[in-house]
């Protein structure tokens, strides 16, 4: 993140400024594990975020700036991930589980949604 985003963040939301900088410092490390993903409660308890309207706010700025990225997980009810997708209106209605091997719809419950960090 370039140091003009961060600024216009800081002063956005000046009480989140030590998450931004915690976010800036790891962006490095998500150079080397750019596959690193976060469910929400672990993406706030890593940067010290507490659940709030103003920390959905934040989020949603940090993904408007590219740096935060939405993932929307379809699991499989047997364990483990199927697929992911940028957006929630891309996941179809049937999806083919290869971990059973059957087509299966897909409902609220088997969706997760992760963040993952974005150095560039």
């Amino acid at each position: 993140m370039s140091s003009d985003k961060l600024k216009r963040l800081i002063r956005q939301f000046p009480r989140e400024q030590e998450a931004i900088e915690a976010i800036e410092a790891f962006l490095d490390e998500v150079e080397r594990h750019p596959n690193l993903v976060f469910t929400p409660e672990r993406f706030l308890n890593k940067f010290s975020l507490s659940p709030s309207r103003e920390t959905a706010q934040f989020l949603a700025a940090l993904e408007n700036l590219g740096v935060v990225h939405k993932i929307f997980r379809v699991e499989s009810r047997a364990g483990g991930g199927i697929k992911d997708f940028d957006s929630i209106v891309e996941i179809p209605e049937i999806i083919h589980d290869f971990r059973t091997d059957t087509d299966v719809r897909v409902e609220p419950g088997d969706l997760t949604i992760l963040y993952s960090l974005r150095s560039g």
